[in-house]
C-alpha cells in the first residue's frame, strides 16, 4: 500500500512477530503521529477504494487493512442484528463502514459496520453523511481482530453513538452510552431478545458452518425467544 507522506511525520508499521508468509495474509497497520487533518482527508480520499479502516485522533492517524476472518465476523454479526431488525419489527438503515467525523472534534472513525434504528427515518434518502447536521448511528459493530488505535471508543463517546457491539476474542460485549462513558450491560437496550453470550456462540458456529443455515438457525430462536413462531 503506498501514498505519498510528509518526511517530518513520524510513522510506524506495526506487524506481528511471526513468519514472512504467515505475515502475508496479516492485517498491516500504520500510524502517523502528528498529522493534521488535510492528511487525513488526503489519505481518505486516496484511498476510498481500498479496503482498509483508517482512524484520526487529535493528530494521531491509523491506517489498518482487514483480514478475512474480519470481515467474516462483522458480516455475521450484521446479519443477525437484521435478523433481530425483522423479526421485532425494528426499523434499521445499515450505514456500512460509513465514515464518521467531525473537523471541529479533530476525530475521525470508520466503524466496522453501524446502523441507525431510533434516526433511521431521518436518515431515509441520504447519500452523504454529515454529523454536524446529521444524527451519529444508534450501533456501531466493533471487531478486534488486531490490535487498533485505543482512541477508537473515545471517539465514539465523542460524536454520540448510543450502542457499541465488540467483538473480541470470540466474545462479544454491548456497551450502552452512559453520560460521558460506556457501561457494559448485560443485554443490547436495542435488541434485549437474546444475551451477548447467546449471539456470540452464533458467530462462532457461523464461522464453521453454512451461513445460510446459520441465519435461519438464528432466526427460529429469535422467534422462540419473543414467543412467535
Amino acid at each position: 500500500m503506498g501514498f505519498a507522506v510528509d518526511n517530518n511525520l513520524m510513522v510506524s508499521s506495526v506487524r506481528s512477530q511471526s513468519s514472512p508468509d504467515e505475515r502475508q495474509a496479516e492485517p498491516q497497520r500504520f500510524v502517523f503521529d502528528a498529522a493534521d487533518w488535510g492528511l487525513y482527508e488526503h489519505v481518505s480520499q486516496t484511498l476510498q477504494d481500498r479496503h482498509v479502516f483508517i482512524t484520526f485522533y487529535k493528530g494521531r492517524l491509523e491506517i489498518v487493512t482487514v483480514s478475512l476472518l474480519h470481515e467474516r465476523i462483522v458480516g455475521l454479526i450484521s446479519a443477525l442484528i437484521r435478523v433481530l431488525a425483522e423479526e421485532t419489527d425494528t426499523s434499521l438503515c445499515g450505514a456500512g463502514m460509513a465514515t464518521l467525523r467531525r473537523e471541529d472534534m479533530g476525530e475521525g472513525v470508520q466503524a466496522d459496520a453501524c446502523f441507525y434504528i431510533a434516526n433511521e427515518a431521518r436518515m431515509r434518502g441520504k447519500k452523504e453523511l454529515d454529523l454536524m447536521v446529521d444524527p451519529p448511528p444508534d450501533l456501531a459493530v466493533e471487531v478486534e481482530v488486531t490490535h487498533r488505535l485505543g482512541e477508537r471508543k473515545t471517539i465514539y463517546q465523542d460524536l454520540g453513538v448510543p450502542e457499541i457491539w465488540r467483538h473480541f476474542s470470540g466474545r462479544l460485549v454491548i456497551m450502552r452510552k452512559n453520560g460521558d462513558a460506556y457501561e457494559t450491560v448485560d443485554r443490547s437496550p436495542t435488541f434485549p431478545q437474546l444475551s451477548p453470550e447467546e449471539i456470540a456462540g452464533f458467530v462462532a458456529a457461523g464461522l464453521t458452518q453454512d451461513e445460510t443455515a446459520l441465519t435461519k438457525a438464528f432466526r427460529r430462536r429469535v422467534r422462540e425467544a419473543i414467543g412467535t413462531h
